[in-house]
């Protein structure tokens, strides 16, 4: 009896004790977060300003733009470095920080102002080219002819069917539209 009481005991002291451990302990974070704000010469932030970041070594690279504050914030960067942080915003120049190191749970904090650039902006043209001739590269679109059909090993060859040469339909989504039919 008295050995029972004392591992019922050991039991409360252990769960008393895992109960008053913080909760940030059970939290820790493995990575890190390079975070600032972009603004002009005049101190206006710069809403849609590109952030690129880059880790030298490994090559990985991310990126996020400015809200409209000005603000950015890249979380759950891998630790490392260094870092390449490239700031760029249409009309101003490009300005690049270099040497970041993270550790873990960095909140690095950049703040940069761009110059506006002297260059003009260089019109852009648009051609258009010929979709018959691509219409094996687009994507999603599925270039269906005869010789298809009449290759199909199905019965009846029903239009249905014809769903199967899609490489943008699954299998459950195909059967998915059976099941949903009003029946009369």
């Amino acid at each position: 009896m008295r050995h029972n009481f004392i591992q019922f005991i050991g039991l409360l002291v252990l769960i008393a004790g895992m109960l008053s451990m913080p909760l940030t302990l059970f939290g820790q974070a493995t990575d890190a977060t390079i975070a600032g704000l972009v603004k002009d010469a005049a101190g206006s932030p710069l809403p849609g300003a590109t952030v690129t970041i880059k880790n030298e070594s490994t090559g990985f690279r991310t990126g996020t733009q400015t809200g409209v504050d000005g603000r950015f914030s890249i979380k759950q960067l891998p630790l490392g470095g260094p870092y390449t942080v490239t700031f760029s915003f249409i009309g101003f120049t490009n300005q690049t920080r270099t040497g970041y190191q993270l550790n873990q749970a960095d909140l690095v904090s950049i703040n940069v102002t761009l110059a506006e650039s002297d260059q003009n902006l260089q019109e852009v043209v648009v051609k258009e080219t010929g979709l018959k001739s691509r219409i094996d590269r687009l994507g999603a679109t599925t270039a269906i002819t005869a010789d298809n059909i009449a290759k199909l090993p199905v019965f009846n060859r029903s239009f249905t069917n014809l769903i199967a040469l899609s490489p943008s339909v699954t299998a459950s989504a195909w059967a998915a539209s059976f099941h949903h039919r009003p029946t009369t």
